[in-house]
């Protein structure tokens, strides 16, 4: 379970509803890699992770395609559907934002085994519990276009990541 509040925070109610959706549409899914608040190593840098006007408005939630969440195929649809809400979605070895699209990430965490959700921290974004996927039932929607263009590096993989392909970023059906 992503932490929600704590000493002086609070984590943004629209990530709470996004979790409580994901949970929903897939009730056996691992929550291994879920999270919110940041840890230690957060704290030394600038993250969503870490409360900001007493705010948390980043959460993660773990890929897990066998017990119902496909957080690649989730991150692709949340990305072609420009949700107002986000911030940017870091997924697989990927970052994308409003502005510029999927681009290569480089940061320490290739975001293989989890999606990394940030909302913008205006009440707008952050109040907004409207649902967070396309269609009424589609647990791990399948994008139309898959991310990035297949120019793009195969990014780093963990255990939890399909095995490396040439352009593995295009699987992201369930």
């Amino acid at each position: 379970m992503v932490a929600r509040r704590g000493n002086g925070w609070s984590l943004a109610p629209s990530l709470i509803a996004l979790e409580d959706q994901i949970n929903a549409r897939a009730p056996r899914r691992s929550k291994r890699a879920d999270g919110s608040i940041g840890d230690q190593s957060h704290r030394t840098r600038a993250s969503d992770h870490n409360p900001s006007l007493g705010w948390v408005t980043a959460a993660d939630f773990t890929h897990d395609p066998a017990g119902g969440f496909n957080s690649y195929a989730f991150a692709q649809d949340l990305a072609r559907r420009r949700d107002p809400r986000v911030k940017y979605i870091i997924s697989n070895g990927f970052i994308w934002t409003p502005a510029r699209g999927w681009k290569p990430y480089t940061g320490p965490n290739p975001h293989s085994g989890h999606v990394h959700v940030s909302v913008f921290n205006t009440p707008g974004a952050r109040n907004n519990t409207s649902s967070w996927f396309s269609g009424s039932d589609a647990p791990s929607p399948t994008p139309s276009t898959p991310h990035p263009t297949p120019h793009t590096p195969t990014p780093h993989h963990s255990p939890l990541s399909p095995s490396p392909k040439k352009n593995s970023l295009s699987n992201f059906s369930k």
